[in-house]
């Protein structure tokens, strides 16, 4: 009965105790109670069993507390960001789901908000990894200061991020959620005695009108997003079913033009540029063409705003530049090359390695090759310096 008592009990200390205690008192006391000193021995070996009855309760307790604990740092792990702490993907999905289940039982509205951070890749180009990451652990702290507890904000890979919020009836709240996150997050970030700025773009999506679940709310948060980045002026957008197949059409040019290139789907012509009072042919203009694999050659209006978003103008413009200083030098010595250059490729501090490894490998005299900046160029050029010293003297302030 002892033995028994105490298995049952074993993973229950003080029950184990409270079971067999009063049996093994009880016991050794009527036992004794004789005087018989061969019964006296029999009690002394019954607290001596019971005593290592309890010494075995108390380890494997131990053991199985130990292995709980385990498992609950476990599962917590596996559902935080290492980096940053906050709530992982894995997290966050699990929190959808009970948001959905409130939802149905309740009828308590939620709204996810999908971010990502603006210019992360060039922070991390010019400052490095580690000043990255520092970044990526100062946003989750300023995210998280900007939402309410019953909030729940999530780092699900790379500069992205999410928020679920609460009871979401008011659109109007939500609004006014990701604009402090906005704004929050538009103020200089000091690392390491540097000032970083970045900024965030925001989509937003509501249960259940925009997704009747996890995954479709989320990538309906997605698309907003990509809207508010590609398609919209400010940096905040709700969830339009309507602007979904434009967005879907840009998506899928974005991807063409990435793998375009390597395709060799663009090619270049030339413009001649004629000297009147010479009547004759002074230069050439190169001008970038597509052939598209199933709507056929596109003009650069078509997609270079798409260039310009993406960052791939850069690698392009390299191209260009290469290939039409290596045309340029079959022609006569007294005809230039001219090519335009985008206000992406001026805001680069390699635009002038790219132009010098271009003559480099082309062998092109330099006095041959004309760079053309357009007046829109420039102001584009001039109007982010512009919204760049604003927006430090924001932070200054």
């Amino acid at each position: 009965m002892l033995a028994g008592g105490a298995f049952a009990f074993a993973s229950i200390p003080v029950a184990a105790i409270a079971f067999t205690a009063p049996i093994v008192v009880a016991a050794a006391i009527a036992i004794g109670w004789s005087g018989d000193p061969a019964y006296l021995m029999v009690a002394v070996l019954m607290i001596s069993y019971i005593s290592v009855l309890w010494w075995g309760v108390f380890v494997h307790a131990s053991q199985a507390a130990k292995r709980v604990a385990d498992q609950v740092q476990a599962e917590t792990k596996v559902r935080r960001d290492e980096l940053t702490n906050l709530p992982n993907r894995l997290a966050f999905f699990e929190a959808l789901e009970s948001a959905f289940v409130r939802l149905a039982r309740l009828g308590e509205r939620f709204a996810v908000l999908y971010l990502d951070l603006n210019d992360f890749k060039a922070v991390n180009d010019r400052f490095g990894h580690a000043t990255g990451d520092n970044l990526l652990v100062q946003v989750g702290q300023r995210l998280k200061a900007g939402i309410r507890e019953v909030d729940l904000v999530a780092r699900l890979s790379g500069d992205e991020f999410a928020v679920i919020v609460t009871d979401a009836n008011d659109v109007s709240a939500v609004i006014k959620t990701a604009d402090r996150i906005v704004s929050n997050l538009n103020v200089a970030f000091v690392i390491d005695g540097v000032e970083v700025f970045t900024g965030a773009c925001v989509g937003i999506a509501f249960a259940p009108s925009d997704g009747a679940g996890p995954e479709l709310l989320l990538k309906n948060a997605d698309e907003a997003l990509y809207q508010a980045k590609h398609r919209s002026a400010g940096s905040i957008r709700l969830f339009d079913p309507q602007a979904k197949d434009a967005t879907r059409r840009h998506r899928r040019l974005e991807r063409d033009l990435r793998f375009a290139l390597n395709r060799h789907e663009f090619f270049l012509v030339y413009q001649p540029i004629i000297a009147l009072e010479k009547d004759r042919i002074v230069g050439c203009e190169a001008l970038l063409r597509w052939r598209h694999p199933t709507l056929g050659v596109k003009l650069p209006n078509e997609f270079t705003d798409v260039l310009e978003e993406t960052g791939l103008i850069n690698e392009i413009g390299n191209w260009i530049l290469l290939e039409a200083c290596k045309a340029a030098v079959a022609w006569p010595e007294s005809v230039r090359v001219a090519v335009n250059v985008s206000a992406v490729q001026l805001r680069s501090t390699r635009i002038m390695s790219a132009v010098l490894n271009a003559l480099a490998a082309s062998s092109l005299s330099p006095e041959r090759l004309e760079i053309e900046i357009t007046e829109t160029a420039i102001m584009r050029v001039a109007l982010g310096e512009q919204a760049g010293a604003n927006r430090a003297r924001e932070a200054a302030a």
